[in-house]
């Protein structure tokens, strides 16, 4: 996508995925249980799965791209 969005002059692009090409993102996962309590009240094992969890991890590294992209602003 990021290929097409280079190659191609448009002037907006909007996206629901976490895609550090695009000027707007939406987010529309909100917050899940996982992130929504902290850390310690999951327990030790909670906190493990946490860790493990290659989606979890996925994700993380996924939206630090997309807010370290350019003109990305809070």
């Amino acid at each position: 996508m990021c290929r097409e969005v280079a190659r191609r002059p448009f002037d907006l692009v909007q996206s629901h995925e976490r895609i550090a090409c695009c000027d707007i993102y939406r987010a529309g996962d909100g917050y899940t249980p996982m992130v929504a309590q902290p850390r310690a009240a999951l327990g030790a094992l909670g906190r493990l799965g946490v860790a493990l969890n290659p989606y979890h991890r996925y994700v993380l590294a996924a939206e630090r791209r997309l807010f370290q992209s350019r003109g990305c602003e809070p």
